[in-house]
């Protein structure tokens, strides 16, 4: 029985999904996520009570007992992907390239900051394109990784709440993929709004857990990979948290794979 609210539109009534057992055992027949499971289990990550729920007001879907703070941090030690990133580094380029054009071609923008910046190559493509730069991630490893490519750029090592309060503004903020993985959505959110400078926008992409082509039973669609990803929205309950927060006008890109992208204006 679920104790808490809904963190997007705070009601107490759900659905459930599915189990967490449930999609380990599917997972397995498909050998998928083992590493997952691997870095859980070291990480100290209790999993297997965990349920997948849907809130019956806004649809979120989220895994319940919720994520913390801790076990993520310990998840996210032990969890490396930034060499296989990094990899894809030449594609990523050109792909934020494309992009950040098409951001700049609807505001008037002079600086840059990704979110969840990994290795740093989109704030390296918005350098490349003359704006001010500076990118922000929790993986002290990746940021590491980023000096040390890009060092024209800035990198830091810290959360999007704890930037948020220094007080920079942005006419471009870049969060691709990553407030699926937020355990406190609200507060992250809100610091977007506050690093966003007014006229500004902010770019978000995010799997799409309402979208047409996504499989029909949740847990076998691919983008289900707790603790990884630990809730999934739709394009209402997105909407929702971006509004809650002070973003005035939500603006939506065609997607044909089951994925939201859209433009916050503030």
């Amino acid at each position: 029985m679920i104790k808490d609210h809904c963190p997007v539109c705070f009601e107490k009534e759900f659905i459930l999904i599915d189990t967490f057992l449930k999609w380990e055992k599917e997972s397995e027949i498909r050998n998928k996520y083992v590493t997952l499971r691997d870095v859980s289990k070291k990480a100290n990550i209790e999993l297997t009570s965990k349920i997948f729920y849907q809130c019956s007001n806004c649809k979120l879907i989220f895994i319940y007992p919720f994520i913390t703070d801790q076990e993520l941090s310990e998840f996210y030690t032990s969890y490396i992907g930034n060499e296989a990133y990094f990899k894809k580094v030449d594609k990523k380029l050109k792909r934020a390239t494309r992009r950040i054009k098409g951001l700049m071609n609807k505001i008037k923008a002079n600086n840059f900051l990704e979110i969840g910046c990994n290795v740093g190559t989109a704030v390296e493509a918005a350098r490349r394109l003359g704006l001010n730069s500076a990118g922000i991630e929790i993986d002290s490893e990746a940021v590491t990784i980023a000096k040390k490519e890009y060092p024209k750029c800035k990198f830091i090592s810290t959360s999007a709440e704890e930037y948020s309060k220094h007080g920079e503004k942005y006419d471009l903020v870049f969060c691709t993929e990553v407030i699926e993985h937020v355990p406190n959505p609200n507060e992250f959110v809100e610091a977007l709004y506050n690093l966003v400078a007014p006229g500004g926008l902010l770019f978000m992409t995010t799997p799409d857990a309402g979208h047409l082509r996504r499989t029909k039973i949740f847990i076998h669609w691919n983008e289900v990979k707790p603790p990884e990803h630990i809730f999934w929205y739709n394009k209402n309950s997105l909407k929702q948290l971006l509004q809650n927060k002070g973003f005035n006008r939500i603006d939506y890109r065609l997607n044909l794979k089951p994925g939201i992208k859209l433009l916050a204006f503030k």
